[in-house]
Order: structure tokens, then sequence, then C-alpha cells
């Protein structure tokens, strides 16, 4: 029998899941009752129980995590020592908060793969999971205000997650939480290998100061996963101090599908090298707040739609303005976006001209939803013919499917009363035909 090793896969005899087959079975017959008699091979719980749990931890774990979620709260019930296994080395899902004390004190106690924390208000315990080791899936929603010490101490033991969502509606506004919640975040992320998909929200936000670019990170070295795949980070009243640090994490990424970020008021020569080492993986692109005057030198430079030219597998983008100033941002080269495999669009606060709202109607022919905002005078009175221009099309368009299909409604009713006509001469003609004859046949047979 291989146990698992650093770099070796585990090996698992087929003998091993027939043991499990009868063992599923006579669970689910403990649970639901039946009448079938069982077969000898299934009529021995506490033989084929021994079989299971005399394996290595290692390799029953293996085998337990091929089992659906439903099999696996079937096999708590079997017995004391598999539902030990269940609860400590393959985790349950669950849900932490304050309002249902019996819930929360039993998924304290027993190992998560996947937890749910929302109210989390009152709470002083250092530890906050039974065996945050086996944690991947780890969702912060807090309905209610929930403090820093907490936050850090469940992020803190938390190392091996691989999908973190935090999303925080209740605290105090204001630069100085959002920066120490951003500094506990950070701090998290560097013990995070892990970590696949990332998500960090605080809202609702009315910061309308702009910030200015961080010039030189050259001095910041820290870990941080490298294997992201999706990033939403959405923190527009943080304080420019720790941009750095953000743009460091984000530079650090090269496998990103999905990039969502609003710092709030930031040039957006901010993400020119994150979109640059994602090029050939990105597939969605939403950036909001952006400016294209960058505050710490007054650097005016029109955003360059040009940073998206080698994004060939595009098919999500938003882009957004500053939404604290009254002119809308200046935009070039938006000729070269690739638009064969856009289905998303959506522009709002960045100026377009006449050439590039046509080119969005007449080059991008797998455009399915999208919407425009104060994209400019000019852009604004070409979207609007344009889509007065295809409102119209569609109208025609429907109005000749209208009436080639009363057409065709005619054509079958005229071949169906023409096709009944015939049917009914038909019959009439036989019909005479067959009296008409009637009286000859008589005669031949009476003679």
């Amino acid at each position: 029998m291989n146990t698992l090793g650093k770099n070796k896969q585990t090996v698992i005899p087929v003998a091993v899941f027939t043991t499990l087959g009868g063992l599923l079975f006579i669970c689910r017959k403990k649970i639901f009752g039946g009448q079938q008699p069982l077969s000898p091979s299934q009529s021995s719980p506490r033989r084929t129980q021994n079989e299971i749990l005399n394996l290595p931890p290692e390799t029953r774990k293996c085998i337990w995590e091929k089992l659906c979620y439903k099999d696996i709260l079937i096999l708590r019930l079997v017995c004391e020592e598999i539902k030990n296994d269940v609860d400590t080395l393959v985790g349950l899902y669950g849900h932490l908060n304050n309002a249902d004390e019996q819930r929360f004190s039993f998924f304290r106690n027993v190992t998560l793969k996947k937890c749910h924390i929302s109210d989390l208000v009152k709470f002083s315990d250092r530890n906050v999971f039974a065996s945050p080791y086996h944690l991947e899936y780890l969702s912060i929603c807090e309905r209610s205000t929930i403090s820093l010490e907490t936050l850090h101490n469940i992020l803190w033991d938390c190392n091996n997650v691989k999908q973190l969502f935090m999303r925080f509606n209740h605290l105090p506004e204001g630069s100085r939480v959002t920066s120490d919640l951003s500094r506990i975040v950070l701090n998290s992320l560097q013990t995070k290998s892990r970590l696949k998909e990332f998500q960090f929200l605080k809202t609702p936000s009315h910061n309308r100061t702009a910030k200015s670019i961080p010039r030189d990170i050259s001095h910041l070295s820290f870990p941080v996963s490298r294997n992201l795949t999706y990033v939403d980070i959405e923190i527009p009243d943080v304080l420019p101090g720790h941009l750095a640090e953000w743009k460091y994490f984000l530079e650090q990424q090269s496998h990103l599908i999905t990039l969502i970020a609003d710092f709030g008021g930031i040039s957006w020569k901010f993400f020119s090298k994150i979109i640059s080492k994602n090029q050939e993986t990105l597939k969605g692109v939403y950036l909001y707040h952006l400016r294209h005057i960058d505050e710490s030198s007054n650097d005016e430079s029109p955003f360059d739609w040009a940073i998206f030219r080698k994004c060939s597998k595009l098919q999500m983008l938003q882009i957004s303005g500053f939404s604290w100033v009254p002119e809308p941002m200046p935009s070039i080269n938006f000729s070269v976006v690739p638009g064969d495999n856009l289905l998303e669009l959506c522009i709002r606060r960045v100026i377009l001209g006449r050439v590039d709202i046509a080119r969005i109607y007449h080059e991008m022919p797998h455009l399915r939803s999208g919407s425009f905002e104060r994209i400019g005078t000019e852009g604004d009175t070409a979207a609007l013919e344009l889509m007065m221009a295809s409102h119209q099309l569609e109208m025609d368009r429907d109005i000749q499917d209208w009436e080639h299909t009363q057409r065709n409604i005619e054509i079958i009713s005229d071949v169906l009363f023409y096709s009944c006509a015939v049917i009914v001469i038909t019959a009439y003609v036989a019909i005479f035909y067959r009296f008409y004859h009637m009286d000859d046949n008589l005669d031949q047979y009476m003679k």
C-alpha cells in the first residue's frame, strides 16, 4: 500500500472502493430502510468499517473526498470512528454567525472545508476554527459590524484557502478604517500560497480625493500567491500609502482571467503593467474611477486603449472614469481594442469619437450587451443616432419577418383548403361510382 508522500500520488486498490460501496449501501439501508436482503459481503458492517479504518489517514482522506457531499453527510451517521474521520480529515460546509448558538458551537468544533461568516459580533476566542489547515473556501460577508481583531484572527489562521471572498458593508466609513483593514488583509495574503480567487470589497464609499501612482516599488518584497485567476479589489477610500503594496501584489500575477479593481481616482497607468503581464489570459477587465491625470506629477495622458491591444481573449470590458470631476476622461487608440470575442462592453465617463462608436456597432459581431454614459458630446450624439438606426433596422426586420410569416400562413392555409377539397370531391366520386354500379352487380349476381 502506497501512502501519501510529498510528491507522490496515492494509489488506492479497487478492492477498497468495492468495500466503500458496500459501506455506503449499508449506511443508506440504515437511514432510509428497505426490505431487500443483504448479500454476505454486505452483511458485516463491522468488518467493512474495520477494513476502511485500518488504512492510513491520508489514504482514508483520499477515499472520502471521492464521495459527493450528500454521501459524506450520510457517512457521519454510520459509526463514531467514521464520524470522527469526516469531522477531522475531510471537512464540512459551515456557516458561522452568532444568531444560532447551537450551530455556531457545532461548526466551531468540526473541521470545515468551506465556511461562510456573517454576523460574527460577539467573539473573543483566538482560535476561530478547529482545524483551519483544511479550510479551502472562506467567505466573509458581514451584515453587522465585525471587529478588526476578530477579522485578523480569522484570516491569520486560514493559510491554505484557495478561494477568499470578503465584503464589508457595515464598517465605519473613512480612510483610516479602510487602511487598517487593508493592512490586515495584505499581511494575511503573505501566508496564502495556494490562493487562486480573491475578492476584497469595502462599501459604501464617497471618497472624492484623487490619488497619485506609486513611482518606485522596487524596495517592496513580500511573498504572495502567483497563481490567482480571479481578483476583485474595490477599496476606493484606501489611503495612498497602501497603493504601493497593492500594486506590487497585482504585478506579481501572470495568470489572471478576471480583473476587477477600484482604488478611487487613480491614473489608468496604475494598471498598465498588470494588464501587460496577463494579456494572454485575461477574459474580463472591470476598472472603475480612473483618471488621466497623475496627482504627483500633474502629468496629463489620455486613456490609451492600446493597453488591451494583445488581449485577444477579452470578452468583458468595463471602463469608468472618475465620478467626482465634471468632464469625462479623454481617450485614444480605441481602434486597436480586439473586438472579435467581446460579449459585453460598458464605457462610462470616457470620451469616444463618432468613428469609435461606429466600430462598436459594425466590427464587434458577438457583442450581446453594453452601455454608454457621458462619452463626450460627439460620442453621445453618434451613439444615439446609431442606436435609433439600429432600432429602426430591428423594427424593419421584425416587420419583414411578420410579413414572411403571414405569407407562409396563407400558403399553408391554401394548401390545406385545396387538399380538403380534393379529398371531399374524391369521396363523393367514390360514393357515386359505388351506387351507380350496385344495380349491375346485383343483376349479375341474381343471374
